[in-house]
């Protein structure tokens, strides 16, 4: 209140004054007035409900009721059980001893587990505010009993779930005899491909659980829509809902209105059935000789039956006919010889000597013979590239080793990619201007195979679930981590064990160098890239020179520059201390910042050993 007289500390009466934020007021003298009698029962009123919501706290507390919902493992839907956190549980409890006095008229059923989803304690389910349709089991356990939820609650849910469950199969069937043309997209199909996507447990790391550490199935719809897309190699964005989509390109589920935020992509294919026994199609091809038998030998009667006159007609008829015959034939030679003799397309490609079956420009993933030559040259490669100080090291991957097994090699015969890089190394080739490119040196164990760009066979560990994008689209530096030591690029190691730092599988939907949410076992079969990479003109960095703000990596997305505004280095070599006792790397780092520069060309297989 603003006054301009005042006597004694008192407030005289005064005029209208404005305060600075424009409110007007007017002052008195006022008597100090008595607190109402209200105020104190109020008092009263709200200690006694604080000592009511503190009894119920210490009662919640004291039965140290545990409750779950139903969580889906990477093997199925709706089949383990994930522990809210201790916060959650605690108002559940209250909740649930709430709902359960009989004092208390129409008490509240709903409880907020987070901002997309709550518990109905009278069902005893889980539903989502945004789709309240969907709905998973919760239950209640005490140190008392290990199940204290009651059993004929439990049984009416599963009814509940039954009868919506056969509802929707009864709704589906009659959907798909109306039109018979939509039975390969039924739901009933079991031979569709599973997609997968990375979620929390436990109410993520906010409620003290995990981050990424569960696969969660999408449903029938959105895993046959992801698959078409996969198939057709068309499309590499797929839209999930209105907030998120799927880059196929990465195998990640990343969202509209920040694509930085982004989850694993899993794609599960199903089982291969045995193929139909050979006997059916050789039994067809009988039956149909029996029947152009047949056809010629009531040809041949009703030949007979001909006048002779009508038989000189018809050896005229087959003269001509063969001698026709005979000038067709020679055609079809002169046309068969012009043919083989012209280069196909697949030849007109240049595709590597060792791809096989390639006639199209399909993509296909050739499983390598044990005991070819290809495979024995990548394997004796991929395990002489083992440093022996990755061995038993835990600061290297969570799951130690002494050797590695090779169980498999697949090439990936991608021709749609493989022109991509062709491309490159012509146009790297070209900028050289016929002035030799200086080789890159000392390259561990595999030899380059293109030495006039620098092209070398080398390792790249990554997630398996990452694979299959990878090898049908190429990489995408666009989502290349800025805090790597050289920057956003994509990064290769000529070191097997130091690429394995990377690699994780099974129920593990971590990624990068041994991180703590890492959920690798000893038994899992990893994989990783073995990628042709065109370092064309490389820098070597000695000495190097940091990301930090103000350093000369940090924030860096493309090559250095060689000559400013006139020319580029195509890749970078991180130097290791075996080379330059001065560098600050253990071992080599090589990287490109253009994904055309990188064909993956296999997939080797393998599993740690003790």
């Amino acid at each position: 209140v603003v006054s301009t007289q005042s006597t004694g500390g008192h407030l005289k009466q005064s005029g209208w004054e404005i305060c600075s934020f424009g409110v007007i007021f007017r002052c008195f003298k006022m008597p100090p007035k008595k607190r109402p009698a209200a105020v104190a029962v109020d008092k009263k009123e709200e200690s006694s409900s604080e000592s009511e919501d503190e009894k119920l706290h210490k009662e919640a507390k004291k039965n140290k009721a545990k409750w779950f919902w139903r969580g889906d493992s990477g093997k199925g839907e709706l089949d383990v059980w994930v522990q809210y956190s201790d916060d959650v549980a605690l108002k559940l409890e209250k909740g649930f001893l709430t709902m359960k006095k009989k004092d208390v008229k129409n008490p509240s059923t709903e409880v907020k587990v987070d901002k997309d989803r709550y518990v109905d304690l009278n069902k005893l389910v889980q539903r989502r505010y945004d789709d309240k349709k969907k709905k998973r089991p919760v239950k209640r356990t005490t140190p008392d009993s290990e199940d204290s939820t009651d059993e004929e609650e439990m049984k009416k849910i599963q009814k509940r779930e039954t009868r919506a469950s056969a509802k929707a199969a009864a709704k589906k069937k009659a959907v798909t005899t109306q039109d018979t043309s939509s039975d390969e997209e039924s739901d009933d199909d079991e031979d569709y491909v599973k997609w997968m996507w990375a979620g929390d447990s436990n109410g993520g790391p906010e409620k003290g659980g995990g981050h990424q550490d569960v696969w969660i199935d999408y449903d029938k719809k959105i895993c046959k829509k992801l698959e078409k897309a996969f198939s057709s190699a068309t499309d590499k964005e797929v839209k999930v809902d209105d907030q998120r989509f799927i880059d196929l390109q990465n195998m990640l589920q990343r969202r509209y209105d920040d694509p930085s935020k982004r989850r694993n992509v899993k794609r599960i294919p199903p089982k291969v059935k045995a193929p139909s026994k050979a006997s059916k199609p050789k039994a067809q091809a009988k039956a149909k000789a029996k029947a152009k038998a047949a056809t010629t030998s009531k040809k041949r009667k009703n030949d007979d039956t001909e006048s002779d006159d009508d038989e000189e007609d018809e050896k005229d008829e087959k003269k001509k006919d063969s001698t026709k015959d005979d000038e067709d034939e020679q055609k079809a030679k002169k046309a068969k010889t012009a043919l083989t003799s012209a280069p196909s397309a697949m030849d007109l490609l240049k595709l590597p000597p060792t791809w096989t079956n390639q006639n199209t420009m399909d993509y296909q993933e050739i499983e390598l013979d044990p005991k070819a030559t290809e495979f024995m040259n990548i394997k004796s490669h991929f395990l002489d590239s083992v440093e022996p100080s990755h061995k038993h090291n835990s600061a290297i991957h969570k799951v130690l080793f002494s050797s590695f097994e090779v169980t498999k090699i697949v090439r990936i015969q991608c021709p749609i990619l493989w022109l991509r890089y062709k491309a490159r190394k012509e146009k790297i080739l070209h900028d050289a201007g016929g002035i030799p490119i200086p080789p890159v040196p000392n390259v561990f164990k595999l030899n380059s195979t293109d030495p006039p760009v620098n092209e070398f066979f080398l390792y790249h560990g990554l997630n398996v679930s990452a694979i299959p994008g990878i090898a049908k689209f190429g990489f995408d530096p666009r989502y290349c981590n800025l805090a790597g030591m050289f920057g956003a690029g994509l990064y290769f190691a000529e070191n097997s064990s130091k690429s394995h730092q990377y690699c994780h599988a099974g129920e593990c939907t971590a990624s990068g160098p041994n991180p703590a949410s890492c959920r690798c076992k000893q038994s899992d079969e990893c994989c990783m890239l073995i990628c042709r990479v065109t370092l064309g003109d490389a820098l070597i960095e000695k000495i190097y020179r940091g990301n930090a703000p103000g350093q000369f990596w940090y924030n860096k997305r493309t090559e250095p520059e060689k000559v400013p505004g006139k020319s580029i280095y195509h890749s970078v070599v991180g130097e290791s201390k075996k080379w330059f006792p001065s560098a600050s790397l253990n071992f080599r780092e090589y990287i490109v910042y253009e994904s055309s520069q990188v064909y993956p060309e296999y997939i080797l297989c393998f599993k740690r050993m003790k």
